[in-house]
């Protein structure tokens, strides 16, 4: 054989070991690192659900502050009490004078509220202060068989809080006053003058800084000329959205918006000639579940039980269930175009383009 040949073949076979030997090395590397790691990180503990049933059955009962409609809280506390036969007793606030109730009752250090459902826009700093005196527990470590099981979306955890509702703003029309087919179909839509005076709208200086989200989103979309379009249709001014939605129901006008499924479904269901669309291009309600301190709660474990049972499949589904509310278990049923809440930086110029009352 030719030396050269020979000397061609001993490299390769070294060359081989030598690459096999690394790999072996890498392989132990790997294997090592994985015991650490299953040393280091132990199990938790088995979740005891029955436990946490039976201490939130002896409590018997749980109080909540919420802002979405009547319909909502008063399905989703039917259906607790019939899956664990503990009373829900609900109180419907507005966002600020939920904020504003909490906080005198933390101070006087008399907490009603076991567990608030909230819309998330606007309450960073109302959270951080109830984290900050004690007021709040962060949901995540409440030890919520849910969150502990890995069972609920990751996305809609935020820390303190958790996402139980996503509401996409929609446009809510009165049937008798449009033609079938005829009604808005888009935002642009809203700027036709056959809408001159039609227009209701909730005083957006007052409300919750959800409007303006959506108002935000449309004024970097359509440019401030929408705004001025729209103000020059002199829209009538109510004081919150639920009036305003009474109005368009009894006929004061054309449409209503931003409004969001449950502000239709509550009226529709009761036979007012309303009905709503949903525009692809839109953002939402974003409501948030907070739980008041362990040792400020009257009834924690209730709390922490209506708490659990809001956050899983079957809860979510029935607190999401009107038109147009979207279930964090189904956001495959969001709309296509949806843009997650963004800052409020318009909000004085807003104001003033559409000339809120």
């Amino acid at each position: 054989m030719h030396p050269a040949s020979t000397t061609a073949k001993a490299l390769a076979t070294a060359a081989f070991f030598h690459q096999a030997v690394i790999a072996c090395i890498l392989a132990l590397m790997f294997s090592l690192s994985t015991v650490k790691n299953s040393i280091a990180q132990p199990k938790p503990a088995a979740i005891d659900m029955d436990k946490l049933v039976t201490d939130a059955k002896r409590e018997g009962q749980l109080t909540y502050y919420l802002t979405a409609t009547e319909n909502v809280a008063r399905r989703t506390s039917d259906a607790f009490k019939k899956e664990y036969g503990i009373d829900a007793q609900f109180v419907r606030l507005t966002s600020a004078a939920l904020k504003q109730r909490f906080g005198a009752e933390a101070q006087a250090s008399n907490i009603a509220a076991d567990l608030l459902i909230d819309t998330g826009a606007g309450s960073e700093q109302f959270v951080a202060e109830g984290l900050s005196k004690n007021w709040l527990q962060p949901v995540e470590d409440a030890n919520l068989p849910i969150l502990r099981s890995g069972g609920f979306p990751k996305q809609f955890v935020r820390g303190a809080a958790v996402i139980v509702q996503v509401s996409p703003w929609l446009i809510a029309y009165n049937t008798t006053k449009f033609k079938p087919g005829q009604a808005p179909k888009s935002w642009a839509d809203l700027t036709d003058q056959a809408l001159k005076g039609q227009i209701l709208f909730t005083s957006f200086a007052n409300a919750s800084p959800s409007y303006m989200d959506m108002l935000e989103l449309l004024l970097k979309q359509y440019g401030p000329d929408y705004m001025s379009r729209i103000r020059n249709l002199e829209p009538r001014w109510y004081n919150g959205g639920v009036p305003a939605m009474n109005a368009l129901a009894a006929g004061e006008g054309a449409v209503m918006f931003p409004a969001v499924g449950s502000m239709v479904a509550g009226l529709k269901d009761k036979g007012a000639p309303i009905d709503l669309y949903q525009p692809d291009f839109t953002t939402g309600v974003e409501q948030i579940l907070l739980l008041a301190a362990p040792d400020k709660s009257k009834r924690p474990n209730a709390a922490r039980l209506f708490a659990n049972w809001i956050m899983g499949r079957d809860g979510n589904k029935i607190v999401n269930a009107d038109p147009g509310n979207v279930s964090v278990y189904d956001t495959a049923n969001l709309p296509r175009a949806y843009q997650a809440p963004g800052t409020r930086e318009n909000r004085e110029r807003i104001l003033r383009l559409l000339d809120s009352k």
